[in-house]
């Protein structure tokens, strides 16, 4: 149901990056999920676009947004602790030349947990396909849950 009421908006400018590092921070330090706590299975973490990622997460940042923060961090910082309860992925639509120079780095990154991809429409797909290979290679104890209720996307 979500992946169908995904809405890519646009009209940004080019800069330095976007805050994806917000994603990350709230989903390592803000959230709690059931297959974490009480299964340790982690989730999986999306986030969407086609800017560089930012390098630092300023604590100011941090405090304008969720109300306090005392500690700056850096994109190796937050992609660490997001990764502690979560597989992180990164969809980079590589639909301008500023996608495109973005796309090394967050290959660099992430590795083979960076797809992208032309069409911002194939959105659904990709990530129902990484669900699917993920699902295809566990196995599951009968009447055990499919671990996938604790999908976070930003």
């Amino acid at each position: 149901m979500w992946l169908t009421r995904t809405y890519i908006e646009s009209g940004g400018g080019g800069n330095a990056g976007e805050s994806y590092l917000l994603a990350w921070y709230f989903a390592a330090f803000h959230t709690r999920t059931d297959a974490f706590e009480k299964r340790n299975q982690k989730g999986l973490l999306f986030t969407v676009g086609d800017e560089p990622c930012l390098k630092t997460l300023p604590a100011s940042a941090i405090r304008e947004i969720m109300g306090a923060g005392q500690h700056t961090y850096t994109h190796f910082e937050l992609l660490e602790e997001a990764r502690k309860r979560y597989e992180v992925y990164h969809i980079n639509v590589v639909h301008s030349d500023q996608a495109m120079r973005a796309d090394s780095g967050w290959k660099e990154l992430l590795g083979q947990n960076c797809l992208s991809i032309a069409d911002h429409r194939e959105i659904p797909n990709v990530i129902k396909g990484i669900i699917c290979d993920i699902f295809k290679n566990k196995t599951f104890i009968a009447g055990e849950r499919n671990g996938f209720d604790n999908i976070q996307m930003f």
